[in-house]
This record gives C-alpha cells, structure tokens and sequence, in this order.
C-alpha cells in the first residue's frame, strides 16, 4: 500500500518505495545487505543488486554513477514505511527500474514490490516511498537503467523550486523554464529531529496538468502526522518533444 497524494495524469510513473545499502561494484554489478534502520543524512545498510541494461549509452557508467545519499523509515498506523534518496551523479538522463524484496527476522519473504523513476535526470536527486504492511528487518533491492524515450525531455534541471511551510503543510512552488510544457511531479518528507514524520507526493500544473514555458504553479503538501521541524522536496520534470 502506497500512501501518495497523487494524480496519475503524469509521463513521471509513480514514486515510490524503497530502502538504502553500502554497495561494492563488480564489472556490471553492485551488491550489498542490512538492516531496515534510518540514517539520515548517510547511506544505510541495505541489500542492492544492480543490473544494467544498455540501450546505446553507457548503462554500466551510469549504474556506477548511482549512489543512495540518505534513507528514512517511519511508523504510521501500522504500516512500515522506507524512503531512500537516489542520486544521480553521472551526466546522462535515464530512466529508472526498481525493484525491492523485504525480509522479517526470520529471513521469510513478507513483501516485494517495484518502481519506475522516468526520468532520473543527471546530476540530480529524488525520493523512492515504499509501505509494507508487515514488519520486516532486512531487505535486498535491484534496479537497472535504460535510455530516456526519444519522444521524452528530461527537464529537471530546468525547473525552479520554491517552498514555504505553515503549521500542517508544505507550499511547493515550481517554475518552468523549459521550453516544453512541464510535467511534474513532486515527493514531500515531513521531518522531526531528522527523522521521518509523513511523506507525501503530488503533481504540480495548472488545469492542463502541466506547468507551461516561463510560468509559475503550486501544489500544497498536506503533512497528515505529528509536528515536523524541516522538509525537503524532490522533484521530476518531463515534457513530450
């Protein structure tokens, strides 16, 4: 079950759910594994295997360019839920394919499930959300990269954005200057004492759904639990050529 305040009229498929790992790389593969704790602001020990896929660029550079800065787990009304912050470091746009298998102590399969990031732009970051119903203690995760769609314009970097908070929410405000009609999508992490309090997504555009060349459009993110002292916004942007 994903909590997300979501409209499903986006080319960004739907963010998410996951959880983070040290990893070692070996040719076109990294691997890893731990334990499903949060430590914000550094990579947890997770479990990653990564597969690549080239689709003419360089998919091997890339998976190698992917790094997991920060991971968070929270508890809310019985589910479990992990968020990882993905960065891309390489220069190349990409699209992103996810997949996560979550463990309880006794080593017993209680959950799988998979995600799509379309596009990763480069040099960027953005959040995976992942809600399992049962607890779980460990996890092992993959994902593999492909080559953005020709008919797609990774426009991350191109969009501007603002936010503003008040007492249960969050004001995100984001300005297109693209040259293409901006598809946006934007995941919100509600904070305590760097920990997770409420995670929340949402697309940003006006009545069109869509955020038009060298204008302005706000969403607001509606934080559902508990007082927060910081929030971060991730966002993907993408326009049809």
């Amino acid at each position: 079950m994903q909590k997300a305040e979501e409209k499903n009229m986006s080319l960004v498929e739907d963010l998410y759910n996951s959880k983070v790992v040290d990893t070692t790389a070996d040719g076109n593969q990294k691997s890893g594994s731990g334990k499903a704790e949060s430590n914000p602001g550094e990579e947890d020990k997770g479990s990653n295997n990564v597969e690549v896929s080239v689709n003419g660029f360089d998919a091997k550079e890339i998976i190698n360019s992917i790094e997991i800065v920060q991971s968070y787990n929270c508890d809310n009304e019985g589910y479990h839920e992990l968020v990882l912050i993905l960065k891309n470091n390489s220069n190349n746009d990409c699209n992103l394919d996810f997949s996560i298998d979550f463990y309880d102590s006794n080593k017993k399969i209680v959950d799988t499930q998979t995600s799509q990031m379309y596009p990763f732009a480069s040099n960027s970051e953005a959040a995976l959300q992942f809600v399992v119903d049962d607890p779980f203690e460990t996890y092992e995760y993959k994902f593999t990269v492909s080559q953005v769609y020709d008919w797609v314009a990774c426009i991350t970097n191109s969009l501007k954005l603002e936010v503003e908070t008040a007492k249960d929410k969050a004001i995100i405000s984001v300005t297109n200057n693209s040259n293409y009609d901006a598809d946006v999508y934007a995941c919100t992490l509600f904070l305590k004492n760097d920990n997770l309090v409420y995670f929340s997504s949402c697309n940003i555009g006006d009545k069109d759904y869509v955020i038009k060349p060298g204008t302005t459009e706000r969403n607001t993110a509606i934080n559902s639990y508990g007082d927060f002292d910081n929030v971060k916004v991730y966002i993907i942007g993408s326009g049809k050529k």
